[in-house]
C-alpha cells in the first residue's frame, strides 16, 4: 500500500463540517480490473489484482462510484475482523473513482446458504449444520455490534441483509456495502429510503420516526431467519404487499411451533414493533453466547434443524396472508357497493331537495319535502330564527304534512306544530288560504293546454286497452352470466327476459310486438344461502327489454359457493291478474353462462275503458302560489275555441246548457214537484202517486188556470219567452187553452 502524497484524494468528513478526510491513493497502474461480480447500493463491484510495492500480488474487490461519499468515509474509520477491510481509493477513467477493499473468495451468505455447498459444508468441517448456525449469527452481531458501539463514531449500517454479508475463504462472515449507511454520531436522524423492502424495519418503511441502532437489529433478525431456515424471506411477495403486511397487519416471518424456545425468542425480540422494545446487539450477542454454551439447548436446535417444519410453517403463512388477501379485495369492493350507494342516495336526496325547490303545481302531489321547503320560505319572512325553522321543519316530517294536509290545516294545527307566534300563524294561515283558492281556482277552470293534455291521456289509455286481447301468455326468462377471471376468481349478474309462449299469443291491434311491454319493473335481489345475507344492493330497472342487474358480482369458487336469486316482475298497469311474479333460483355452480329458468305466465288484462268527454275533466294540475306574490303556474295561456270559450263562460256565470240560471232551474224543478190531480194524500207526510193507466209522455205544468189563461190572452213577446225549451231539441211544451194539462207534440 502506498502512502498519502501529495496527490491524495479527500473528502468531507459531514455536510455540516469543514474538516478534511485523506484516504489512501493507490495508483491506477498498480490495479488490474477483472471480471464483474456484483453490484453494491451505488456502484458496480468488479474484482481486481494489485501490485504491491514489494512486487506481490493481492486479489482485491474494486466498486466503481461516481463520488466519493460516505461509504469510503465510513469504511476509513472502522476496522474489525467480521467487517469488509478497506484499503484505499483508486483514480478510475474520468471523474469515477474505485473504492478498494479486500475480496470474499466465497461470495455473498445469500449465495451460499442457497447453493449445494452449503448443503455439505457441515458434514465436511466435522461439526453440525446448527454449529455452524451459531458461529454465523455470532460474527454478524459482532460486526454490528462494533458498529453500533465500539467504533469511533456510532453508524447505523441501514441495509443489513444476506446479500451484503461475504464469506472469505475461511467462511468468516463480514459485512459490506456501507453505501446507505449513517453516521449517527455527526448527522441527523430523520428517517428516510434505504434499504431492501424484506430486510427492513417498520420505522423505516413508514419513515415516521428517527433512526436509531433498532433499525439494524430488526434486519439482524431477518438474516438469522434466513440462516436457520435457508430460505427466502416473503418469497414471491411484491414491495408493496411486503410493506403492507408489516406494517397494517402486523405479519412478520414464520416461525414454527417447533422451533426451539431460545431461537424463536431471540428472533421474536428482534421483530418488535416498537423500536424501544427491541434487543440491543449486546443482549443478542450474549444470548448467543449462552446458547453455545447449553449443549441440551444445541442438541435440541441440531434436531430442529433436519426437519422441515419451515417450508411447512412458511406455506401455512402464505395460505393464510392469501385468505388475508381475498378477504381485504371482498371488503374492498363491498366498500365499494357501499360507497356507490352512498353516492347514490346523496344524490337522491340532492335531487328531493332540488324538487323541493321546484315543488308539481298540483299541491295535492307535494311531498312533505315540498311543503318544508314552502312552509320554511313563508315563515322565514316574519321570523329569522334557524333554529326555529329547524323545529318547525322537523315537526312537518315528524307528522308527514304533506300537500293535501297544509291545505286543511287550522291555527291550532300550527300551534301544534311549533308555530307559537300569532303573528306568524296568521301570516301562515293567511298565505294557506291564497293557496287553497288559487288550487280550487284552477281546478275549477283548467287552461286549453291541461284540458288537451287529460282529453289525450285518456284517449291513449283507451287506444291501449282496446289494442291488446284480454288475457295472453308469456314466458319470463332469467338467466345468469359468468365470466372467469382466472382459475379461481368469477364474475357474475343475472338478467330477466320475455317473449310470447307462441307468436300466435301476440295481440292483432298490437302496436308493440314485444312482451316486455306488459312489465313494468325488474327488480334482482342476490343472497348468500349460507348467511341469509344479502351479497349487494337490492337494484331494480325499468323494464325495456332484457334488463340486468347493473353490478357484477365477484367470488371465488374455491369457497362453498351457493347463492340465492330472487327476480321480482312487476306487470304494467294494463294488467290485472297477477300484478307480479317472483322467481327464486339457488345456484351453486359458476362455471358457464347459462338460462336458470323460463317460467309461464298467464296475464289477463284490463278491458277497454269508456271514454271520457272534456265536459268531465279530471282533477288537474293546478298552480302553486308563490310565497314571494306571483302566480306561478307553469303553463303558457292560450286562447279557447269558440265551443270550449262557451262553455267556460257557462261555468263561470253558473248558467246551464238550457240557458238558465242556477235560481230559475231551482225554481222550476220546485214547482214540478207539487202534487197533481194523480195523487192522493194518504198522510200529511207520505204521498202516493197512483199513475193513470194510460201511456204518456212526462210533462210539466203549473197549478194556476189564471196564469194560463193570462199568458194565453196576453202573447206578447215577453209571455212567449216564458215559452222555455225545458229538454231542449225539438221537444217543446205546447200551452192549449182550456186544458188543464198541455200535450206534448
Amino acid at each position: 500500500m502506498s502512502t498519502p502524497t501529495s496527490n491524495e484524494s479527500t473528502s468531507s468528513s459531514s455536510n455540516n463540517s469543514d474538516q478534511r478526510v485523506l484516504f489512501p491513493d493507490i495508483q491506477r497502474d498498480d490495479i488490474q480490473v477483472g471480471d464483474h461480480i456484483g453490484v453494491g447500493t451505488f456502484g458496480a463491484v468488479f474484482s481486481g489484482n494489485w501490485t504491491l510495492p514489494d512486487g506481490s500480488q493481492r486479489t482485491i474487490a474494486l466498486k466503481k462510484v461516481f463520488v466519493l461519499e460516505k461509504e469510503a468515509e465510513i469504511l476509513s474509520k472502522i476496522r474489525h475482523k467480521n467487517i469488509i477491510q478497506f484499503y484505499g481509493i483508486c483514480k478510475a477513467t474520468g471523474n469515477d473513482f474505485f473504492i478498494v477493499t479486500e475480496y470474499a473468495e466465497k461470495g455473498s451468505l445469500y449465495d451460499f446458504i442457497h447453493s449445494e455447498e452449503s448443503q455439505s459444508f457441515a458434514s465436511s468441517s466435522g461439526g453440525n449444520s446448527f454449529d455452524v448456525v451459531v458461529k454465523w449469527a455470532s460474527q454478524i452481531a459482532s460486526g454490528i455490534q462494533y458498529l453500533h458501539y465500539d467504533a469511533v463514531d456510532t453508524i447505523i449500517h441501514r441495509d443489513l441483509k444476506s446479500k451484503n454479508v461475504v464469506l472469505d475463504k475461511n467462511l468468516v462472515c463480514k459485512i459490506c456495502d456501507f453505501g446507505t449507511s449513517k453516521d449517527l454520531t455527526h448527522s441527523c436522524t430523520a428517517p428516510s429510503w434505504g434499504g431492501t423492502a424484506a430486510w427492513m424495519s417498520p420505522e423505516m418503511i413508514l419513515q415516521s420516526e428517527g433512526l436509531t441502532t433498532a433499525t439494524d437489529v430488526w434486519s439482524y433478525g431477518v438474516v438469522l431467519w434466513e440462516i436457520l431456515s435457508k430460505e427466502v424471506p416473503y418469497k414471491d411477495y411484491s414491495e408493496f404487499r411486503i410493506f403492507t403486511m408489516i406494517t397494517q397487519s402486523g405479519i412478520t416471518l414464520a416461525i414454527p411451533p417447533s422451533c426451539p424456545a431460545p431461537l424463536k425468542q431471540l428472533m421474536s425480540n428482534c421483530w418488535k414493533m416498537t423500536p424501544k422494545d427491541r434487543a440491543n446487539m449486546r443482549q443478542i450477542q450474549g444470548e448467543l453466547n449462552r446458547l453455545a454454551g447449553n449443549q441440551k439447548v444445541m442438541d435440541e436446535c441440531e434436531k430442529f434443524m433436519g426437519l422441515e417444519d419451515w417450508k411447512t410453517e412458511i406455506e401455512k403463512q402464505e395460505k393464510n396472508v392469501e385468505k388475508m388477501r381475498k378477504d381485504l379485495e371482498k371488503r374492498r369492493e363491498q366498500l365499494e357497493i357501499r360507497e356507490k350507494a352512498l353516492k347514490q342516495r346523496m344524490k337522491v336526496e340532492q335531487a328531493v331537495l332540488d324538487s323541493a325547490r321546484h315543488p308539481p303545481e298540483d299541491v295535492h302531489q307535494w311531498s312533505e319535502h315540498h311543503t318544508s321547503h314552502w312552509v320554511e320560505t313563508v315563515l322565514g319572512r316574519v321570523a329569522n330564527d334557524k333554529k326555529f325553522l329547524d323545529r318547525v321543519n322537523a315537526a312537518v316530517f315528524r307528522n308527514r304534512i304533506t300537500g293535501a294536509r297544509l291545505l286543511g290545516m287550522t291555527q291550532n294545527d300550527l300551534e301544534h306544530l311549533g308555530v307559537h307566534k300569532v303573528g306568524s300563524r296568521i301570516e301562515l294561515m293567511k298565505m294557506i288560504r291564497k293557496l287553497a283558492d288559487t288550487q280550487k281556482a284552477l281546478h275549477n277552470f283548467p287552461t286549453l293546454e291541461q284540458a288537451k293534455r287529460i282529453e289525450m291521456t285518456l284517449k291513449t289509455e283507451k287506444e291501449a286497452a282496446g289494442q291488446l286481447a284480454n288475457d295472453v301468455d308469456i314466458v319470463i326468462i332469467v338467466g345468469m352470466y359468468v365470466r372467469k377471471m382466472n382459475a379461481t376468481r368469477r364474475k357474475f349478474k343475472f338478467y330477466a327476459d320475455s317473449d310470447w309462449i307462441d307468436d300466435t299469443d301476440i295481440p292483432a291491434k298490437s302496436k308493440s310486438k314485444h312482451a316486455s311491454s306488459l312489465i313494468k319493473t325488474v327488480c334482482f335481489s342476490v343472497l348468500d344461502e349460507n348467511t341469509k345475507k344479502p351479497i349487494n344492493e337490492p337494484a331494480c330497472s325499468i323494464s325495456s327489454g332484457m334488463t340486468t342487474n347493473p353490478d357484477w358480482i365477484t367470488v371465488d369458487t374455491e369457497d362453498d359457493v351457493k347463492i340465492r336469486v330472487i327476480v321480482s316482475v312487476y306487470y304494467a298497469d294494463i294488467v290485472t291478474q297477477p300484478r307480479n311474479t317472483e322467481v327464486i333460483k339457488v345456484v351453486t355452480s359458476l362455471e358457464e353462462s347459462k338460462i336458470l329458468e323460463e317460467r309461464h305466465v298467464h296475464l289477463r288484462l284490463r278491458r277497454s275503458s269508456s271514454s271520457a268527454s272534456i265536459s268531465t275533466p279530471s282533477p288537474v294540475i293546478a298552480p302553486v302560489y308563490h310565497p314571494f306574490g306571483h302566480l306561478n303556474n307553469g303553463f303558457h295561456h292560450t286562447t279557447s275555441s269558440p265551443q270550449l270559450r262557451g262553455f267556460w263562460h257557462r261555468k263561470q256565470t253558473g248558467m246551464n246548457r238550457h240557458g238558465l240560471t242556477e235560481t230559475e232551474l231551482s225554481s222550476l224543478q220546485e214547482q214540478l214537484r207539487t202534487p197533481s190531480p194523480d195523487k192522493k194524500v194518504v198522510d200529511e207526510n207520505v204521498i202516493i202517486h197512483v199513475p193513470k193507466l194510460t201511456r204518456r209522455r212526462r210533462t210539466t205544468t203549473t197549478n194556476s188556470e189564471d196564469t194560463e189563461k193570462s199568458d194565453t190572452n196576453n202573447k206578447t213577446p215577453e209571455s212567449q219567452a216564458r215559452r222555455v225549451h225545458v229538454h231542449g231539441g225539438k221537444d217543446k211544451w205546447n200551452w192549449k187553452k182550456g186544458k188543464s194539462r198541455p200535450k206534448f207534440t
